[in-house]
């Protein structure tokens, strides 16, 4: 399988703070990875990273290859391209990353109108059958809903139709059951886990629920503090935990 991302001894300083350390990391295609930590670990810096979105005082060392390029030399043109077609990523609470002033549909067809793949009208058919493929009930009708006439649930598999109606080869999906009920974190779990499957897009599952992870991913790397604690196959790690922070995680409360 080919290599999509590689971070290779990548450090992260702000204001002469480290904020991720010496990182090592890989994506192949069709890889299916949790990045699991505690809150304020440096998950969704790093997910952020791999797409090129940095602050403005970063100072970097490393390198982060996203399909054979160093993502920190790429200019804004050439990510753009990148970002919504060739990777994808879901970023955290539905109700806020969705635009209030915008029918879900429009939203949804975006991404394909911008990079030139549909023109409006076939872009927002699309957009409806994708609300479909996702699980949305009416979706003709909830494509012109505005996102809070929605439920959290419908919100989250809104942003899933939009990051994946491309058809990117890398998902990064940000902390997708943090702000979900019980039962609707394991419906967007078992969604992701279709929708990957079916598309062969590669993902990343950003989360500090190690529950959820264990789920659907088949990698997982901890990380605690800006590093990566420990990675390794996912049965192996959950059945033998090397660190402190794997074992606290485990030892955490469950997500259903």
């Amino acid at each position: 399988m080919s290599l999509l991302c590689e971070v290779s001894g990548m450090s992260l300083s702000v204001s002469g703070k480290t904020l991720l350390d010496n990182i090592e990391l890989s994506l192949e295609e069709g890889s299916l990875l949790a990045l699991v930590g505690e809150s304020g670990a440096g998950k969704t810096l790093l997910s952020a990273a791999l797409l090129g979105f940095l602050p403005h005082n970063a100072s970097l060392a490393g390198r982060v290859s996203l399909f054979g390029k160093d993502v920190f030399k790429m200019g804004q043109k050439e990510l753009a391209s990148v970002r919504g077609r060739r990777a994808a990523i879901i970023f955290q609470e539905p109700l806020t990353s969705l635009n209030p002033l915008m029918q879900v549909y429009k939203q949804i067809a975006e991404p394909l109108v911008i990079h030139k793949l549909a023109k409006p009208k076939q872009a927002k058919e699309k957009a409806v059958s994708c609300l479909a493929e996702v699980g949305i009930e009416n979706p003709e009708k909830k494509a012109f809903a505005f996102p809070h006439q929605l439920s959290g649930g419908e919100r989250q598999r809104v942003l899933i139709a939009q990051a994946l109606i491309c058809g990117p080869e890398l998902l990064i999906a940000d902390e997708p059951t943090a702000s979900l009920d019980p039962i609707t974190k394991l419906q967007t779990v078992e969604l992701l886990a279709a929708m990957t499957q079916k598309t062969g897009t590669a993902l990343l599952m950003v989360t500090h629920e190690i529950k959820a992870a264990g789920l659907l991913c088949e990698k997982i790397a901890v990380m605690h503090q800006g590093k990566i604690a420990e990675s390794g196959d996912l049965g192996s790690v959950l059945s033998n935990p090397q660190t402190a922070v794997t074992r606290s995680l485990l030892a955490g409360r469950l997500l259903f």
